[in-house]
């Protein structure tokens, strides 16, 4: 972890430049891609969101039971149609490309769960990531889930329907002959998780992996896989945090854990059989920050898939904040190249067999 002080470098990075050399060894399954470039105004905006970040952070009012219906931004539907459905309770948000005439040449399906604690919704950022994504993967059909936010739903209500909407997904998947991706930032990075475990699980139970379309790779951004929040390099890295903290991610898994003990894999997934992953041809990639207090955890839990053999592709880049690449959206050096290298990983995960995934 990077704790020295924030300094400004005097430069903008080149793409070059934003490398530090460094890379996972080579008999690993896990590739990471390490990097510690800061512009200045890369460093400019996160003072400003530290700055705010206690109102970016303030307490809303509880959503009511069920999934939240939304509103998309209009900054989103001026590059994007956006059409809403209800599957399983649940409403998905898909976006289409106004350019591209027949969205079913996109044969992957991605469905984005995104961040807020577990309690709030998209946020602008959020809509704008998955345009964006939208407008550079023809690949893909971008969506957007809208699960069930805590305290008035807890994990043991939301996660059932949630494996219940992933039944109706395949089930779609299978008659289209479409694959199936789950992304997610910070809580939602933690669903995407829990929810590929579990699909998995389950389809090493049905007579193993097989070549008819399945989750294929989950995508966590910036994950929380410890709800226990006891690593002690927490704190080290909390000081450097600009917009979580150690009382913030405790309060997040109190409110989301509900009867459950923090330690079931279905909270932490840092305890469960992550061999799953490997076994049914799944594969995990991801995402950390230098800057971040989930990432201690999220490293162990990135070596733990490496130990288990599971492929996947991440990046960690130092001095950067949680969630870093949402703001692509001001156009900020880093983050546009964290997005771009997820755009990259995306469309050579798109060309991948089922055989290709080790």
């Amino acid at each position: 972890m990077d704790n020295s002080e924030d300094q400004d470098p005097g430069k903008e990075p080149s793409h070059e430049d934003s490398y530090t050399g460094k890379c996972s060894p080579k008999e690993s399954s896990i590739r990471v891609d390490v990097r510690d470039s800061r512009s200045t105004p890369n460093l400019t905006l996160q003072l400003v969101i530290k700055s705010i970040s206690s109102f970016i952070l303030r307490e809303k009012s509880p959503h009511p039971e069920g999934s939240p219906p939304l509103t998309p931004p209009k900054s989103a539907e001026k590059v994007c149609r956006i059409s809403k459905a209800q599957i399983e309770d649940i409403w998905i948000y898909t976006f289409a490309d106004p350019a591209r005439k027949d969205s079913k040449e996109a044969k992957c399906n991605l469905y984005y769960f995104a961040g807020g604690g577990f309690s709030g919704p998209a946020t602008k950022e959020h809509w704008m990531f998955c345009a964006a994504m939208c407008l550079k993967l023809p690949e893909y059909n971008i969506n957007l889930v809208s699960y069930p936010l805590a305290p008035n739903n807890t994990a043991p209500r939301t996660l059932p329907l949630l494996q219940k909407l992933y039944k109706a997904l395949l089930v779609k998947a299978n008659e289209e002959g479409t694959t199936i991706s789950f992304m997610g930032d910070s809580a939602g990075a933690n669903l995407a998780l829990v929810l590929g475990i579990d699909a998995a699980t389950a389809c090493l139970k049905n007579n193993g992996p097989d070549k008819t379309p399945r989750l294929r790779n989950i995508i966590a951004l910036f994950p929380p896989t410890d709800l226990r929040n006891n690593n002690p390099e927490i704190d080290a890295v909390a000081r450097k945090d600009k917009i979580l903290s150690r009382k913030i991610i405790d309060n997040a898994a109190k409110i989301w854990h509900g009867e459950w003990d923090v330690t079931n894999p279905q909270l932490s997934p840092i305890f469960a059989d992550l061999s799953v992953f490997k076994r049914a041809n799944i594969k995990v990639d991801g995402m950390t920050a230098g800057h971040d207090v989930l990432t201690p955890d999220a490293i162990i839990f990135r070596e733990k898939l490496a130990e288990n053999g599971v492929d996947g592709d991440w990046l960690h880049w130092e001095r950067q904040m949680h969630c870093f690449p949402l703001i692509s959206y001001y156009h900020v050096h880093e983050a546009v190249a964290a997005r771009d290298w997820l755009i990259e990983i995306l469309a050579s995960n798109a060309k991948m067999s089922p055989d290709e995934i080790t």
